[in-house]
């Protein structure tokens, strides 16, 4: 392996999976629901001591908050839940369960593990309570991206930009992939000058790969799921080992995309020169020789969902 490429392997999950460690402050901190005072919206938003508070009836309502909230880079998420749960470790789980759930993929190039992939951590806070007669829970998300409002913005632009340049319509879905796959390789280079460099997190965003054209893998894969999936094309970011040959493995991140009804394994990083493309809609025979998933990759369920070609 070259250099260049024992670098690219060796930043791995170490610069990645800080976003799966999800810090949880449970406490009863927020301020009193006696000041909760509804304001007539169609979005059903109501403010305690100036701020804004969404009543949301069901989790699937707080969930889907939560999720808009990310996609808009906001750093602070008030609820109000009309929920009759008050048991600590059950609200606890709760909390959990509405963060993982607004990040599951969705299939809209702005969700799923495009916000997954660029969390840094999230803390939490709740209070039992009623609103005009209902219990429920008031809860405060405080996240923490890696990319900004204004950056995603400039991000947004870009992606639009660069789907216009590769003038995909009435291409096959092969194409298509290969179009943004090139695209990626050709112009994204590794971001070699902060290597290991754990508290400069902006390497793992779409941004860093599309906007500054530099990225770590974590970018790379980013920046190739939002790019696919604003094409039409259902894909995933994969995390696990990887090792090429002669080489200790190391934590590694990279994607898989459907084609035909199969998931194929796509590696930009390792491509990166846009000189070939040997990692390029490989099968998992293949792929997996040097690609090891994470276990949350190798359940039956995900497997039946995204069947390796």
């Amino acid at each position: 392996m070259t250099k260049p490429a024992m670098k690219r392997l060796k930043i791995g999950l170490a610069m990645v999976l800080s976003a799966a460690v999800l810090l949880t402050a449970c406490t009863d901190g927020l301020a009193s629901a006696a000041n909760l005072m509804p304001v007539d919206s169609e979005y059903a938003v109501a403010t305690i001591d100036g701020a804004e508070v969404t009543l949301c009836r069901s989790e699937s309502e707080a969930v889907d908050v939560l999720r808009d909230c990310m996609r808009e880079r906001d750093p602070s998420v008030n609820l109000f839940l009309l929920t009759d749960t008050t048991e600590h470790d059950e609200c606890k789980e709760m909390m959990h369960r509405l963060v993982f759930d607004a990040l599951e993929h969705t299939g809209q190039p702005a969700e799923g593990d495009y916000l997954d992939y660029q969390l840094d951590k999230w803390y939490v806070s709740w209070e039992t309570n009623s609103f005009k007669g209902s219990p429920g829970l008031l809860i405060s998300y405080d996240i923490n991206f890696y990319s900004s409002a204004d950056q995603e913005k400039q991000v947004d632009d870009k992606v639009r930009e660069i789907i216009d340049s590769l003038d995909l319509d009435g291409l096959g879905t092969e194409e298509k992939i290969r179009r943004i796959y090139d695209y990626v390789c050709s112009n994204v280079v590794y971001d070699d000058e902060h290597f290991g460099d754990e508290e400069y997190t902006l390497m793992r965003t779409a941004y860093a790969a599309l906007i500054e054209g530099k990225a770590n893998c974590q970018g790379y894969s980013v920046a190739l799921y939002r790019l696919l999936l604003e094409a039409g094309i259902d894909n995933r970011v994969i995390c696990g080992k990887a090792a090429q040959p002669g080489e200790p493995e190391d934590k590694h991140v990279w994607n898989i995309v459907c084609l035909d009804g199969l998931y194929y394994g796509l590696d930009a990083t390792w491509d990166t020169s846009g000189m070939s493309r040997e990692y390029y809609l490989r099968t998992g025979s293949y792929f997996d020789r040097e690609h090891k998933r994470s276990e949350e990759f190798l359940t039956d369920d995900f497997m039946q969902k995204y069947p390796s070609a």
